[in-house]
């Protein structure tokens, strides 16, 4: 009778029951948690909504711009060997 079975249909029976077991466990455990998490609300994506408490600060402008006339190369000539 075993070998009508394959391995593959084997494989496939014991993940099926593996993943059913851990569905029913899962949703008697922890059903409010799943109810809250499933009844939420989700925000929008384009939310101009800034986080309290970042992590970075907030950003802020620095210039410190150097004129492309104060910028000083040194020519091949006066590379020194």
């Amino acid at each position: 009778m075993l070998s009508l079975i394959s391995w593959q249909h084997y494989l496939l029976l014991i993940s099926s029951l593996t993943c059913a077991y851990y569905a029913v466990v899962i949703s008697l455990y922890y059903k409010s948690e799943l109810l809250s998490f499933f009844s939420q609300k989700p925000e929008p994506l384009h939310s101009d909504r800034r986080p309290e408490n970042s992590i970075l600060g907030e950003a802020r402008e620095i210039n410190n711009s150097i004129a492309a006339e104060d910028l000083q190369f040194i020519s091949e000539s006066d590379h020194v060997q």
